[in-house]
């Protein structure tokens, strides 16, 4: 019992560093495994989500960095003119 508290402990103080890869030995079908399985489940979501934040964040930056390039082109012109 000792061993599967430290495991999660462990485990939940990965996360809190942002280590979403650390995975819980899940020992026993006792209420600490569940709580382990549960930790596992946790983490792959959370990995998941970490993804497709990273994703969009992407997706983002270009579509800023297309609009940047488009204002600048059509103001080029403009300011040309003066």
């Amino acid at each position: 019992m000792r061993r599967q508290v430290f495991h999660l402990s462990a485990g939940t103080e990965k996360i809190i560093a942002g280590d979403l890869s650390e995975t819980i030995p899940e020992i026993s079908k006792d209420e600490l495994g569940s709580l382990a399985h549960s930790f596992n489940q946790m983490a792959r979501t959370l990995q998941e989500r970490n993804r497709i934040l990273g994703e969009e964040k992407e997706k983002t930056m270009a579509n800023v960095d297309f609009l940047s390039m488009m204002v600048h082109d059509v103001k080029a012109p403009i300011s040309g003119c003066a």
